[in-house]
């Protein structure tokens, strides 16, 4: 054993000797706030802050002035009380962790300063190895060569990882005390700073009474450090900070990220660059969106996608993928069946082929007998149907299932297949698809109805406008196409106002009749016995919203999608305009309910 510990020590001494005299590069830089760049990392900033994203993971940065100074003295406490001397590896723990591991014949500890865990978390992994523990050296020498102290020891703070999944201080301050790292107290620095030997053993949600344990223990080890005074230690013990009732947030901006990270992958490979963005993100208006979720979908196992993009630049202004579940990001991952949201789509290709608005179809219960002997009964929802002939725009504000079969039949079934298969979306040549039978995710559904309100331009949805991979700034380009005619598209943009048009409510009521915004707005439903769409724009906004469950089991809550919409349109509208799409190339129309004796909107063709 001694003549093992021997040839340890000789290795390491040998290293450690020489490691001053190597050329380090600097390989983290500084700009008014430090970059990591590390591959697979992205740089994101959101609104005054900046946050790292890196598989799922969040860091929310603090920078130096805003962390508590007590929280560094701390921090060196426990974890490196000879930080300021060394020059990013201690010797004498060095020694002592080889000699102990020697002893137990296996790796029980490394004795790595502050720098050596920070390079560990930047650059490598935590496989216990000698072989790891070199390379730590070396990138722990490079740190110091790149960065002060201070420096160094904000970054560590900053990519900590205090368990489930939380990196960084903020993240953590903010999950276990739901405030900023900004204003945490002695008590909370403490507690968060000692869960750092191993953070999911000393969760407090694992096991309270291990977690205040190793809480008491910090204080101790702090003041026989000479980090804490004698008369702190009684208001520090008495004062365990953690409460379980505290919930366990996630960043409710993760989807977004998600979305980032997906969109950049298309472009670099993401795990061998270091990425740095600057989003079309609105914070504020996330976090309503959020909010408004909560409040609206209350059904047991119900989940929501949300997103909001500009028309013409296809800007992603929120997107939320979940809001009990953080982990899979349903607005861009998730293909569920649209219902009618497909409708528009349909009657857009039907104007374009010579269908006018005012094209009256018989809309009763109906059996058709297709070309391979099949026989196909649609219904409409509750079983309501005019029993007479009604034109496209009520077909429109009632959802009539009758009125699309009959549309697309009329087409044929490749029309609706080519056209969906110039963004990506192959379907079968099936009756079906009239009705919606077709899965998609929400961020598809939305950019197509994006596309209307954008003169029939289609484009895929951007996130940011320009991007630095490894420092190197490259813009965000995409390609556009003309996925409907300019013409057509307006007419549609006016015919989807009818979902709110009291002049349709006869037979059955417009889909969004007790649903209204706040401004003039083109709206579809779509809905199917596991989830509900709704889809609407202005010249301003397309909001895309979903409600369903993941196992595709029955939604019975089938309003929630309309409650929710109706609120996060109002608060997306309320900064815009009243203005809406102008038609003055188009001939106007309006209808007659002479049963209530009142117009209908004005509509063009």
């Amino acid at each position: 054993m001694k003549k093992r510990i021997f040839i340890y020590f000789g290795i390491i001494s040998i290293l450690l000797a020489f490691l001053p005299f190597f050329s380090f590069e600097a390989f983290v830089s500084l700009s008014g706030r430090l970059y990591i760049d590390k591959p697979g990392y992205i740089l994101i900033k959101e609104k005054d802050d900046y946050i790292y994203y890196s598989n799922g993971n969040i860091t929310e940065y603090l920078t130096e002035d805003e962390i508590p100074n007590y929280v560094f003295e701390y921090l060196i406490g426990l974890e490196d009380q000879n930080f300021y001397n060394h020059k990013g590896y201690d010797i004498k723990r060095i020694v002592k962790s080889l000699i102990d591991n020697t002893v137990s014949n296996k790796i029980v500890g490394g004795g790595s300063t502050i720098t050596q865990q920070l390079a560990r978390i930047l650059y490598l992994n935590n496989e216990k190895s000698y072989a790891r523990k070199l390379e730590e050296l070396y990138y722990a020498r490079r740190i110091e060569n790149s960065l002060s102290k201070k420096e160094i020891i904000t970054l560590y703070l900053n990519s900590a990882y205090f368990g489930e999944n939380l990196y960084g201080f903020e993240k953590a301050c903010q999950s276990y005390f739901a405030c900023s790292g900004k204003f945490a107290t002695k008590q909370m620095s403490i507690f968060l700073l000692s869960l750092l030997p191993s953070p999911n053993n000393y969760s407090p949600r694992k096991n309270i009474n291990t977690s205040k344990i190793i809480y008491e223990k910090a204080i101790d080890n702090l003041y026989y450090r000479h980090y804490i005074k004698i008369d702190e230690i009684s208001e520090l013990k008495n004062n365990y900070p953690y409460k379980d009732n505290i919930e366990n947030k996630n960043n409710l901006n993760i989807s977004y990220y998600q979305a980032i990270a997906d969109s950049l992958n298309k472009k670099q490979n993401l795990r061998t660059n270091s990425f740095e963005i600057n989003p079309f993100l609105d914070v504020d208006l996330e976090k309503d969106i959020y909010k408004y979720a909560k409040e609206c979908v209350t059904e047991k196992d119900a989940e929501v996608s949300i997103v909001v993009m500009e028309p013409n630049t296809f800007k992603v202004k929120a997107l939320i993928g979940g809001i009990n579940d953080f982990s899979f990001n349903r607005a861009i991952f998730s293909n569920k069946i649209i219902g009618s949201v497909i409708k528009p789509i349909l009657y857009t290709i039907a104007l374009e082929h010579g269908v006018s608005p005012l094209t009256k179809i018989l809309s009763k219960p109906t059996t058709f007998y297709l070309e391979n002997g099949v026989s196909y009964s649609p219904k409409n929802a509750g079983n309501k149907y005019a029993n007479r002939n009604i034109t496209m725009v009520e077909a429109i504000a009632t959802s009539d299932n009758i009125y699309s079969t009959k549309i697309g039949l009329l087409l044929g079934s490749k029309m609706l297949k080519n056209r969906l298969a110039k963004v990506v979306i192959d379907i079968e040549e099936n009756v079906s698809n009239y009705l919606g039978s077709i899965s998609t995710s929400l961020i598809k559904i939305t950019s197509i109805y994006n596309s209307l309100a954008s003169g029939g331009i289609y484009q895929e949805p951007i996130y940011y406008s320009s991007y630095k991979i490894n420092r190197n700034e490259k813009k965000n380009e995409t390609n556009k196409i003309q996925l409907f005619n300019p013409k057509e598209s307006l007419v549609m943009c006016h015919l989807l106002r009818a979902s709110t048009d009291p002049c349709f409510n006869s037979y059955t009521a417009p889909t969004m009749l007790y649903y209204p915004v706040n401004k003039k707005m083109a709206i579809k439903t779509g809905t199917v016995d596991s989830a509900s769409f709704v889809i609407g724009f202005t010249p301003y906004a397309t909001i895309g919203v979903y409600v369903g469950k993941d196992d595709d089991q029955y939604l019975n809550d089938k309003k929630a999608a309309k409650r929710l919409f109706q609120k996060v349109a109002n608060r997306v509208n309320e900064k815009n305009g009243d203005a809406f799409f102008k038609a003055d190339d188009l001939t106007p129309f309006q209808l007659y309910n002479s049963a209530k004796g009142i117009k209908s909107n004005i509509y063009y063709y």
